[in-house]
């Protein structure tokens, strides 16, 4: 059994992140779960862009499990729409692992309703969106879900700006 799974929904906190200017550093996101949750399994989902192919492989030599998904353009933009592989994987979770807790690092509130299956199968559900605002109201409102915001962490998971002046 599995102690803690941390699912990362790529594209909503790389969005709302840039949509903040917050200048969110992955590798250091997950360096940071790593250490807050040592026995966690991690999870990226995310597009299979071959431009980001280099990072995809370094998160992976991290010991991310990589699970990607074939891109469309919608009104111009890349979208991959994880969500279903993530409702998937989670099922999954609940049902044939039974970890002892889930992290779900996005503030889609589509995803409310894994958090009651899990919750209902006594699972510990934990929730970061980048910020209040990104974070759906239907996820903040489950009192069983505990909720934080990735724009607290700051320093800890941003990437270094250069001195002034350099």
């Amino acid at each position: 059994m599995l102690k803690t799974v941390i699912d990362i929904d790529a594209a909503n906190i790389i969005l709302s992140a840039q949509n903040l200017d917050f200048d969110l550093d992955i590798f250091k996101l997950i360096r940071h779960l790593k250490d807050s949750y040592r026995s966690a399994h991690i999870i990226y989902f995310t597009g299979n862009f071959k431009s980001k192919e280099a990072e995809f492989r370094a998160l992976a030599d991290a010991g991310v499990e990589m699970v990607y998904k074939e891109i469309f353009n919608e009104s111009n933009k890349a979208k991959a729409n994880c969500d279903v592989e993530i409702a998937h994987r989670m099922t999954s979770d609940i049902l044939l692992d039974a970890p002892e807790r889930i992290v779900l690092i996005s503030g889609d509130g589509d995803f409310a309703c894994l958090c009651d299956f899990a919750h209902a199968k006594g699972i510990a559900v934990k929730v970061m969106a980048v910020d209040p605002v990104s974070c759906s109201r239907v996820i903040k409102q489950r009192a069983f879900t505990r909720v934080s915001f990735l724009i607290e962490l700051g320093a800890l998971i941003t990437k270094e700006k250069p001195p002034a002046g350099t």
